[in-house]
């Protein structure tokens, strides 16, 4: 099976700032605006109505006027998300003295940051392009756990692992934000409404032990004691188990 190249055309978008393409009148939109109004469209609905056209439409302007600048949509989405990501890859220039579970929380926490606010980038899952922000991110990601007395491999595999567990937080928050959107009641709400008739006739507390236990000491009743968020007990809980695999003198 022969597979195909990644366009290199992409990489030029992402990394250069080309004259815009073709014959005819100067554009009078720069790719800077395009790629702008493309990220508040995508935020405020989804990828799915980010077309050409749709785009065009919200700037006021010809649908060719894009293509002067952006071959077609996929390299537009690329370049969004390089450039989404640009808001939080200047924050992470490591600093000297900085503990390794600091630099690690910081790269947690921005990634965290840049998918919160711009949830359609979970769509392209770990498939990102290969833009100079993304990479920022990433290279930081590394560097967290350089140095610590983690093999190569295991220093890779550390630093992927941190990104997917905050990558899944952030899903299963967005998807919670679109349900309560829809349905207009939040987690506890829905929770709090089920029918008595279910915990009456259908739980069976018995066959679900540890749930029963669980609920009867209140860790359902709401936030972790001392107010922790979620997000920093899972990231923490993750470091903790790290941190039993580093140098002693560094944890």
């Amino acid at each position: 099976m022969t597979l195909e190249p990644v366009s290199s055309h992409y990489l030029d978008v992402l990394w250069s700032e080309p004259s815009p393409a073709g014959r005819g009148r100067p554009s009078r939109l720069s790719r800077h605006e395009i790629v702008q109004a493309a990220v508040r469209r995508a935020d405020a609905t989804g990828l799915e109505s980010l077309t050409m056209r749709s785009l065009a439409d919200d700037l006021g302007a010809g649908t060719m006027s894009i293509y002067t600048h952006l071959p077609n949509r996929e390299a537009l989405i690329e370049l969004m998300i390089d450039t989404v990501f640009a808001e939080v890859s200047t924050t992470l220039v490591p600093r000297s003295d900085d503990h390794w579970r600091t630099r690690a929380l910081c790269v947690a926490v921005a990634l965290r940051d840049v998918l919160t606010r711009h949830p359609w980038v979970l769509v392209k899952g770990s498939r990102l392009p290969l833009g100079p922000h993304v990479l920022a991110l990433e290279d930081a990601s590394y560097e967290a756990f350089l140095g610590i007395g983690l093999s190569p491999a295991a220093t890779v595999d550390t630093a992927n692992a941190l990104r997917s567990l905050v990558t899944g937080l952030v899903r299963e928050s967005s998807v919670e934000h679109q349900e309560a959107q829809r349905s207009g009641r939040l987690t506890e709400d829905y929770w709090a409404g089920l029918d008595a008739v279910f915990w009456d006739q259908y739980y069976d507390s018995a066959r679900y032990p540890s749930l029963t236990k669980l609920w009867h000491d209140g860790a359902f009743a709401g936030r972790r004691p001392g107010g922790e968020d979620p997000f920093d007990h899972a990231v923490k809980t993750y470091l903790d188990g790290v941190s039993l695999r580093v140098d002693p003198s560094l944890r």
